[in-house]
């Protein structure tokens, strides 16, 4: 894999006015959600719930794009920050730093749009240089998410204990675990496990792995050339993740 390939996904998109509402009756979310220098950049400008808004968007993305299930730790440990140039990124602490790395993710690409209604969010999650990349999933049903990435992309079991499956293909390594398993919390509710994550994997021969995905799917999207000269086609899992699965860059 490449040094930038491409770890997870996260989409969020956040009602501003839920959020003000939210700030308005529990003004200690401020310091509970926000970074000093988040609230800081927020309350400078003229609205600021747009922007805290906007920025609890990110944090939820960041997550999503990590295959977390939310409050795994504190979201102040996710943090907006914006570069001279105005580009926001974001950088991690705590907790949130050391998922990342374990999951062997290395930066980040963040997108923010804002309205007076509404706020988005796109967090990209990039793999080190060298390392393997480890993002984990979160399974309404364990044992048929592990089936389908060993019978249609051709991962191998590698580990299976504690409610969590490690499954590898190459380089890339994939952690599956039950929903309601984490930290004796409960787990995301049906049609939040996927979300709007996207996992890339990136192969040798494109060909070769679609014709496996379609000897154990009903319908498998074509094959596509991208602009770049790259092919990619796209699944879906048992828990509506987006698998892109692409040439090796």
């Amino acid at each position: 894999m490449s040094a930038a390939a491409v770890v997870g996904v996260g989409v969020d998109l956040v009602s501003v006015d839920r959020m003000r509402t939210a700030l308005y009756r529990t003004p200690r979310l401020r310091y509970r959600l926000f970074s000093p220098a988040e609230r800081d950049y927020c309350d400078q400008r003229n609205d600021p719930v747009e922007r805290y808004a906007v920025r609890f968007a990110a944090k939820e993305a960041v997550m999503k794009a990590m295959g977390l299930g939310l409050w795994r730790f504190p979201l102040r440990e996710i943090e907006v920050v914006r570069a001279e140039s105005g580009e926001p990124s974001v950088t991690l602490h705590a907790k949130a730093l050391a998922c990342a790395r374990e999951r062997g993710i290395g930066g980040w690409r963040l997108t923010l749009a804002h309205s007076d209604s509404s706020a988005q969010a796109i967090a990209v999650a990039l793999g080190r240089s060298g390392a393997s990349l480890r993002p984990e999933l979160c399974a309404e049903d364990r044992g048929r998410t592990v089936r389908f990435y060993e019978d249609v992309l051709g991962f191998v079991r590698i580990a299976d204990a504690d409610g969590r499956a490690r499954l590898r293909l190459d380089t890339v390594e994939l952690g599956v675990r039950a929903a309601d398993s984490s930290e004796g919390r409960a787990g995301p509710r049906r049609g939040e496990l996927g979300g709007n994550l996207e996992l890339v994997i990136e192969v040798d021969d494109v060909v070769l792995a679609h014709e496996r995905a379609a000897r154990h799917l009903r319908s498998v999207e074509q094959i596509e050339v991208r602009a770049d000269g790259l092919e990619a086609f796209d699944l879906i899992d048992p828990d509506g993740v987006r698998v892109r699965v692409m040439s090796r860059r």
